[in-house]
């Protein structure tokens, strides 16, 4: 059977995005909703590319989600292409 998670997921591909953003976070098409099960916060998700932040980020318009994840990853995703 196939899960709600599964068709997001070919939506996305098919459409060109590289995951899905809210405020609070953002996930890579290969890990998509990893809060599933937690408040449902993946209910406030939109589809987004993902970007690298530069070492030079400090002070960007994107700080605040690169350091989000930077123990994790230096990246983040938004609805800008």
């Amino acid at each position: 059977m196939i899960e709600v998670k599964d068709i997001i997921k070919d939506w996305l591909e098919q459409k060109g995005y590289t995951g899905l953003y809210s405020e609070e976070c953002g996930c890579e098409i290969d890990d998509l909703m990893p809060c599933a099960g937690m408040d449902n916060s993946y209910d406030r998700c939109h589809p987004g590319y993902k970007h690298d932040c530069p070492p030079s980020c400090v002070g960007c318009s994107n700080y605040d989600w690169c350091e989000m994840d930077k123990e994790f990853a230096n990246w983040y995703i938004s609805g800008e292409r």
